[in-house]
């Protein structure tokens, strides 16, 4: 038999399960996290923060990704640092990108 699915072709789509709990690896760290795909993959902005909870309670981490400045791409540098260093104009605790998008960093 065929499911009523308001006229288009191809299958009815499905609700998607919650994902898993993420199992800490480090539990004396405390950072474990998800970040659900489809924020990322449809995020058009060339910069895409994610605050990233830590215990015990400190300064949540801060994970930035950018795209190089042509506009819409893949994501081409991944920056962690807390809030109060990027108030500061420190630069971030970790860069992870190609070599010409890395900052030098601070003397």
């Amino acid at each position: 038999e065929e499911e009523e699915d308001g006229g288009e072709e191809g299958p009815a789509l499905r609700s998607e399960a919650a994902p898993p709990v993420p199992v800490p690896r480090l539990p004396h760290v405390g950072t474990s996290f998800l970040v659900p795909l489809t924020r990322i993959r449809e995020c058009t902005d060339r910069c895409l923060s994610i605050d990233v909870p830590v215990i015990p309670s400190v300064w949540p981490l801060r994970a930035s990704l950018s795209r190089a400045a042509g506009g819409p791409g893949p994501w081409s540098r991944i920056d962690l640092t807390v809030d109060i260093i990027d108030a500061a104009g420190l630069p971030p605790l970790l860069s992870c990108g190609p070599p010409g998008s890395l900052r030098p960093a601070a003397p």
